[in-house]
């Protein structure tokens, strides 16, 4: 029995090594392994990446990448869409940027930060989804009393106090998607399920063809649209958007991992000029303006910042930074790619 008992707390041991000697050695031994990077915009102004950063007196300095400085002042107006207060403030926004009018309604109607990572669409989900009232009597928004899931055959909704299928419901929502072309099953969906927001744009939904559509509750009905893609292009992951322009209803990346941003107004998607995004193993964050966005992603190998015009989303320039690799391997329980806790080796 003592030999049981010392195999066994020897193999804890050799467990609780590997687990937490690689975190010792990088703690004790090596510098960080990955340089903090600024928080850098791309400027409609200069048409250059520019940031903050401290000097030998900790004092805050701007510059940007082509090796120009600027006091706080003048970092302002090089980023004037985002620091559009301080300048309103001093009374020194300009009315025109870039050659475009650009009153503070605008600014602020046409900023929006758009982020996704890794454990959002790889971590664990419950497979039933709120559909909201996108026009409700009142002002505001309020929780449905009932959820809906996704079959090989079409919608089920389900009545939160009974627990019973609303067949007359789920029959009207299934012959409305199929009407525009859908084919079940729903493969991906995505929606904002809250209530505190100024309008609702319902589901971005992938069928098993992998075509995109769009699906909202109007006045009690079903309201759905088939979502125009390029010739050959198969949807795979969607995001709704629900910002303040009105201008998109989301975002939508195809099989080979290219991104489209999907028109609001006429339902067509259009390609935004980045190399790809694969929200599986990459972290996005888009910082937008009615003239530039500032797209930044991440993953194991590196990080990278895009400057696109907000019109046409072509690349103006872009950035790369490798990341640098840990050489050593150890066991791991957790991991920025998903929600989960296992047992992992690298």
């Amino acid at each position: 029995m003592n030999r049981i008992y010392q195999i066994t707390f020897v193999i804890f041991i050799a467990i609780l090594a590997l687990w937490q000697l690689p975190w010792g050695y990088r703690f004790v031994f090596k510098k960080q392994t990955q340089t903090t990077l600024p928080f850098m915009l791309f400027s409609p102004v200069s048409h250059e990446f520019s940031y903050y950063e401290k000097d030998d007196q900790n004092n805050l300095i701007g510059k940007d990448l082509a090796g120009r400085t600027y006091t706080s002042n003048e970092l302002d107006s090089v980023l004037p869409l985002f620091y559009y207060r301080q300048l309103a403030d001093r009374h020194a926004l300009p009315d025109t940027i870039a050659g475009e009018a650009m009153p503070i309604s605008k600014i602020k109607k046409g900023r929006f930060i758009f982020r996704s990572s890794p454990d959002d669409i790889n971590g664990p989900i419950t497979p039933l989804y709120m559909l909201l009232e996108s026009e409700p009597k009142r002002l505001d928004f309020s929780f449905p009393t009932d959820f809906f899931r996704c079959t090989n055959q079409g919608l089920e909704f389900i009545d939160m106090k009974t627990n019973k299928i609303k067949k007359v419901k789920s029959e009207h929502f299934t012959q409305t998607l199929k009407a525009m072309g859908c084919q079940f099953p729903i493969i991906k969906l995505h929606s904002n399920p809250s209530v505190r927001k100024a309008y609702d744009n319902g589901y971005l939904m992938v069928d098993s063809r992998h075509q995109l559509f769009q699906l909202k509750m109007t006045h009690g009905e079903a309201d759905c649209q088939a979502l125009i893609l390029p010739k050959g292009v198969e949807a795979n992951q969607v995001f709704i958007t629900e910002y303040a322009s009105h201008k998109s209803l989301g975002f939508v990346t195809d099989m080979s991992h290219k991104m489209y941003l999907i028109d609001a107004a006429t339902g067509t998607t259009h390609s935004i000029d980045i190399p790809g995004f694969d929200p599986t193993i990459q972290d996005i964050m888009i910082i937008g303006n009615p003239l530039i966005w500032t797209v930044r992603i991440q993953d194991s190998m590196s990080t990278t910042y895009y400057g696109l015009d907000a019109h046409d989303y072509h690349l103006y320039k872009k950035k790369v930074y490798p990341n640098k690799q840990n050489s050593f391997i150890g066991l791991h329980f957790t991991s920025w790619k998903d929600g989960y806790v296992r047992t992992r080796w690298n």
